[in-house]
């Protein structure tokens, strides 16, 4: 991995491109369904830059965070609210952002497929009720076949909670489901995605000694390796810690100004049910 070093970030709120001021932000992605949140602070923005942040309503804010060296989208959801405040000398404006915020909490379907229809009709209508991309929904849903297939066959009528509705066609199908950077992301139940292991030692960003708790899941610490994201596969090579966990759940907080710049993560075997 590409040496880590001199702190980099690039935030977008809207149209509105921000970098090279002052900046802190704590972030918490999951796979669970409910929405993955971002809470982030700049410092002295211009007036005219905080009067638009305050007037945005459900604009996108992306954070792109790591080093010059290696960095990445960390974060990709939209606006929630946004406000300022005079700190001593300074403006602070504070953002407070979320992947799926707005859709998971309201959205509701009541809808009747016919016999025979295609599972398809049914994702590709919730992803439109929840305001997401249906991402890879498709082709996992493609690959689980018959099983996803069978939902359908006989005809049915869909109604409630959105989510409600995708834990249901999901767990028919031995799947499961999140919202990612706006579009579900769906894995085989237990499962990592397709994409090559994250490998994480002292030299790629492993901070610290990671440990494995009673429960078999993994807690670990590193530098602000953006790859890090619920669903990847992440090997750990360590002095007391060795193998390769899914991650479930991970935390990126940074300070530009601060001593604060990394992530934590947590991980369960892959296959865990």
């Amino acid at each position: 991995m590409t040496e880590l070093f001199r702190r980099y970030y690039v935030l977008v709120v809207g149209d509105l491109e921000i970098t090279g001021l002052d900046v802190g932000f704590s972030i918490e992605r999951t796979l669970r369904r409910e929405p993955n949140r971002a809470s982030l602070r700049v410092w002295n923005l211009s007036e005219d830059h905080r009067s638009a942040i305050e007037r945005m309503e459900r604009v996108r804010t992306r954070l792109e965070a790591g080093y010059v060296s290696a960095s990445g989208v960390i974060f990709d959801g939209h606006l929630v609210e946004g406000a300022s405040r005079k700190d001593g000398a300074s403006w602070v404006t504070e953002l407070r952002s979320g992947d799926g915020h707005h859709a998971t909490r309201s959205a509701r379907i009541s809808y009747s497929y016919r016999p025979g229809a295609s599972v398809t009709a049914a994702l590709e209508q919730c992803a439109r009720m929840l305001g997401v991309g249906t991402g890879n929904a498709l082709d996992a849903f493609g690959r689980a076949g018959t099983a996803a297939g069978s939902v359908l066959r006989q005809g049915t009528s869909l109604s409630g909670r959105v989510d409600d509705v995708l834990d249901h066609l999901c767990a028919a199908a031995g799947l499961e489901w999140s919202i990612q950077g706006g579009v579900l992301q769906v894995l085989d139940r237990g499962r990592s995605l397709r994409r090559e292991a994250i490998r994480l030692t002292p030299g790629t960003g492993l901070v610290g000694s990671p440990h494995v708790d009673s429960r078999g899941v993994l807690h670990a610490e590193a530098l602000m390796v953006p790859e890090l994201e619920p669903g990847r596969l992440v090997s750990v090579e360590s002095a007391h810690v060795q193998g390769s966990w899914r991650i479930t759940k991970v935390g990126y907080v940074g300070e530009s100004a601060g001593k604060q710049w990394g992530a934590s993560l947590e991980a369960e075997p892959e296959g865990r049910a």
